[in-house]
C-alpha cells in the first residue's frame, strides 16, 4: 500500500463577531464560532489582522464621584460616564459644579495636571478610586485649598486672588493601554506578565499569562483600532505540542485583569488567524 506523503498546510480563518448568536452572546466581549471544517494537527497560529473599537469608557461609574464644599455646606456632584480626555473631564466637572460650587476645574496642559480655584477657601473629596486616578490624586482624596497668596504662585495671575488645589501628579486618562485576545482553545503557557513585588512573588494575571496575544490601544477613544501584522509587530504562537483537533473558537477580549471590555454598544470586531498544520487536513 502506497505511503501518502501529506505536506504542510496554511489556511486563514477571518472572525468577526457579527456571526455570533446574539441571543446566546449579545455583547461582543465574548462569543463562540465553529469551523465549518475541523482544523488538525495545528502547530503555529498567528494574527494577521485585527479591528476592535477603543470605546471603553474611562469613567464608568459618575453618580456621586466629587464634591465641594461652599460655606461649610457639602454638595455632592454627579458626572456623565464617558471616555474623557483631560480638557473634557474639566469641562464635564466645571458643567456639572459651578453654579453651586463655583469652583473653577481646569487642565493645565504643560504640567499635565488638573486646577481647581476659587475666590474663598474650599474642601474637595473625590470620592470613588476610578476618578482619582482619572484626576491625578491619591486615594482616598480629601484635599483642602492653598491659599495662592502664601506660595511662589502669588504673582501669577491665574492665581492671583484664588485658594486652588491641584492634582498630586501627572495624569493619565488611557485605562487600556492594550486588550487581550484571549481565545480558550489556542491558550498558551508562553505569554507571561511580569509578576509584581519582590522577585520571590508569584503573583501572575491569568489573563497576561493564558491569552492568545495583546493588541495595542494607540488610537484615540471613540476611534477603531486596526492591528496589522506588517505595521504593528508579530503576534504568533508556537505549540510544542501541536493542537489535535480545532473546531470552535471561544473568544473573549479582557482588560489586563481579565475582565471582559465593556464596548458600549460598539460590538462589532473581527481579525484573521493563520494556521499552520502538519498535513493537509484533507489527507
Amino acid at each position: 500500500m502506497p505511503i501518502v506523503d501529506c505536506n504542510r498546510e496554511v489556511k486563514n480563518i477571518y472572525v468577526t463577531s457579527t456571526n455570533r448568536n446574539t441571543s446566546q452572546y449579545p455583547s461582543g466581549n465574548s462569543y463562540t464560532l465553529y469551523l465549518t471544517t475541523p482544523i488538525k494537527d495545528i502547530s503555529k497560529v498567528e494574527i494577521l489582522y485585527a479591528s476592535i473599537p477603543n470605546t471603553m469608557y474611562n469613567l464608568t461609574n459618575g453618580t456621586d464621584v466629587i464634591s465641594f464644599t461652599n460655606n461649610a455646606v457639602e454638595t455632592i456632584f454627579t458626572i456623565p460616564v464617558g471616555f474623557y480626555g483631560a480638557t473634557t473631564l474639566a469641562t464635564a466637572i466645571y458643567n456639572a459644579s459651578w453654579s453651586t460650587s463655583q469652583v473653577k476645574c481646569s487642565f493645565l496642559p504643560a504640567e499635565g495636571k488638573f486646577l481647581f480655584t476659587r475666590s474663598t477657601n474650599f474642601v474637595m473629596q473625590i470620592l470613588t478610586k476610578e476618578l482619582a486616578n482619572l484626576l491625578g490624586f491619591t486615594f482616598p482624596a480629601y484635599e483642602q485649598s492653598i491659599d495662592a497668596s502664601t506660595t511662589p504662585y502669588a504673582t501669577n495671575i491665574a492665581y492671583t486672588g484664588l485658594f486652588y488645589i491641584k492634582s498630586d501628579y501627572v495624569v493619565d486618562m488611557n485605562v487600556n493601554d492594550g486588550v487581550f485576545l484571549d481565545i480558550q482553545e489556542l491558550r498558551t503557557m508562553y505569554n507571561e506578565c511580569a509578576p509584581q513585588g519582590t522577585p520571590n512573588d508569584t503573583t501572575n494575571n491569568n489573563t497576561a499569562n493564558r491569552s492568545f496575544g495583546m493588541i495595542p490601544m494607540d488610537v484615540s477613544s471613540g476611534c477603531i483600532k486596526r492591528f496589522k501584522k506588517s505595521g504593528d509587530y508579530d503576534i504568533q504562537v508556537d505549540y510544542t505540542y501541536p493542537i489535535q483537533k480545532l473546531d470552535r473558537l471561544t473568544v473573549s477580549w479582557t482588560d489586563k485583569n481579565g475582565t471582559l471590555l465593556n464596548f458600549n454598544g460598539a460590538d462589532d470586531n473581527a481579525f484573521i488567524l493563520r494556521f499552520h498544520t502538519l498535513r493537509k487536513n484533507l489527507c
